[in-house]
């Protein structure tokens, strides 16, 4: 991969993390709690998945696109 493809693929990873998150956190507002716990444990799921498979991996092997205060 290119250093432009690998910025913009890592971006837009990032992107959908963040996604994840405000997703976690409206749904806090429109759910009861148990409902809301699931889900926010399913996400975490996908979250983490993406952090481990896609991420992780990516900032391994490109460590100049990887944020700063980012912990592998």
């Amino acid at each position: 991969m290119n250093g432009d493809a690998v910025k913009k693929f890592s971006s837009e990873m990032l992107s959908v993390m963040r996604q994840i998150e405000e997703s976690s956190e409206s749904l806090r507002h429109s759910c009861d709690q148990e409902e809301f716990e699931f889900l926010r444990g399913q996400l975490g799921k996908v979250a983490a998945a993406l952090m481990d498979e896609v991420l992780n991996p990516l900032f391994t092997e490109y460590p100049e696109v990887k944020p700063a205060g980012y912990f592998l």
